[in-house]
């Protein structure tokens, strides 16, 4: 039998292929809130904070992955937006018409399959 070099070198380049795509680094983003109202109508009212010392809202750390927005949870697990939530709606790299502004804090790093995918932050 006749080993084939080029399906060898084929499924090498698809399996290393596959190993450098895990590894994504995201920019991860918080909007900001004149108001708990424009706040909560993106985010919902559980995840906002407010800041005392600057009478702004602030809803939860996000990022985008595969196009969609996924908010850091209070525990810093990933979660997707629920589909009622506006903020669901605005694109990467767009601005929520509520906010009054974004402010970027750290960056996330995914990578691995399925549900062996690891998360990692790290304050910049």
């Amino acid at each position: 039998m006749k080993r084939s070099r080029k399906i060898a070198l084929t499924l090498l380049a698809s399996v290393s292929l596959m190993i450098t795509g895990c590894d994504q680094e995201q920019e991860v983003k918080q909007e900001i809130y004149t108001s708990k109202e424009k706040c909560s109508e993106d985010w919902g009212s559980d995840k906002c904070q407010d800041d005392r010392t600057t009478n702004r809202w602030w809803g939860p750390s996000y990022y985008y992955y595969r196009g969609y927005p996924y908010y850091l949870g209070r525990d810093n697990t990933p979660r997707p937006l629920e589909a009622n939530a506006k903020f669901s709606n605005v694109k990467e790299g767009a601005l929520s018409h509520n906010s009054t502004g974004t402010v970027a804090s750290r960056h996330v790093v995914r990578g691995g399959f399925g549900k062996s995918s690891s998360f990692h932050s790290s304050r910049s």
